[in-house]
């Protein structure tokens, strides 16, 4: 009797797949390791922004991917960062190359890695091409979405404030928080001091002058 197998490659596909979107989709493909030193304070300061948030974060990789995804976000929110320049891999891959970043020497660099950049590269010219990668190459897709692949971040929904907003949120804040006082309590104040004003500028009447023997 024919024994049932179970597809190997099921086992490896990311559950979060076939709800991630077509943006997320690529920008899992786009992931790759790399080996940095980093401030592990802030980085610390990142993860516990996440928590408070109400987002879980699993692992080291995870943690790096999102903060760095994040640092993007608030860029372009804030006018900082032109993504014109750099608008495909093919573009990021070119770029660190030029500038000696791409980390080829390091032991994260292993054919396996080479092979998968290479795979995301291919997929991006399907894509311009108009093709569909999941049905012209199955097991590179497989390898693109394993099940340990780190899910893109969702949206922080950070966005641009001028000053005056920055400012007035502030004010707000200290207010609440008892460490600026309120507009009444400033108004009092400014009256007080219109009069300290007047009554020191006012002109000497000769009533108010006194004779001083010496």
């Amino acid at each position: 009797m024919p024994r049932l197998v179970k597809n190997p490659g099921s086992r490896n596909k990311n559950p979060n797949y076939d709800t991630m979107s077509h943006d997320d989709r690529v920008k899992q493909e786009r992931s790759h390791p790399v080996s940095a030193r980093i401030d592990l304070v802030n980085l610390a300061r990142i993860a516990l922004y996440y928590q408070t948030q109400g987002m879980h974060i699993r692992t080291m990789s995870q943690l790096v991917n999102w903060s760095v995804d994040l640092l993007c976000e608030v860029l372009i929110a804030n006018d900082a960062l032109d993504t014109s320049r750099i608008a495909t891999l093919a573009d990021a891959v070119n770029y660190l190359s030029v500038n000696d970043l791409i980390q080829t020497q390091t032991k994260h660099f292993t054919k396996r890695v080479q092979k998968k950049l290479s795979t995301a590269l291919r997929y991006e010219t399907f894509r311009d091409m108009g093709g569909e990668p999941e049905e012209l190459d199955k097991r590179g897709h497989k390898e693109l979405h394993r099940r340990d692949s780190i899910v893109p971040p969702p949206n922080m929904g950070v966005v641009h404030k001028t000053l005056e907003e920055t400012v007035a949120e502030a004010i707000k804040a200290g207010k609440e928080s008892g460490l600026i006082v309120g507009d009444d309590w400033t108004r009092e104040q400014q009256a007080r001091d219109k009069k300290i004003a007047e009554q020191e500028n006012a002109p000497i009447k000769p009533g108010d002058l006194k004779i001083v023997d010496e």
